[in-house]
């Protein structure tokens, strides 16, 4: 169990600062002016502040359910009504998300955005396999 709850934190670590995980050069390379970096650098800072208050939500709400689950009885009452009320922080995550990426293609366009989504996404695998790997 300790093995497991180790492992969703630290893809939880990854999943948000994977968008932070990036260096100007690779941008650059992308095709991306300085100011377009610098732009890129204070949307994310902005939107993963966002995100850390709304993850530390639900880490909250999954301790409520945690310690429901540990009692002699387990109210699955309460254990629904916890679950239904974190629902709303995972969509204020999504939403969270869909507003950077909003913001951050209508900054570069839709070609540079391609090259950078292409880019995100082949860096996210390649850290997914170094945590699989390991």
């Amino acid at each position: 169990m300790k093995k497991y709850m180790i492992f969703i934190l630290m893809l939880l670590a990854l999943s948000i600062n994977a968008d932070r995980m990036f260096k100007a050069d690779d941008l650059k390379k992308l095709g991306l002016t300085e100011d377009e970096i610098a732009k890129i650098e204070e949307i994310n800072s902005r939107y993963n502040k966002e995100k850390l208050l709304i993850y530390a939500e639900l880490n909250l709400y999954k301790a409520k359910v945690e310690k429901e689950l540990l009692a002699a009885e387990v109210n699955l009452n309460e254990v629904e009504k916890i679950l239904k009320e974190s629902l709303e922080w995972k969509l204020k995550a999504e939403m969270v998300e869909i507003k950077k990426r909003l913001e951050m293609k209508k900054l570069v366009g839709d070609e540079k955005w391609q090259k950078i989504t292409a880019w995100f996404k082949e860096r996210r695998e390649k850290i997914k396999d170094r945590v699989r790997n390991k």
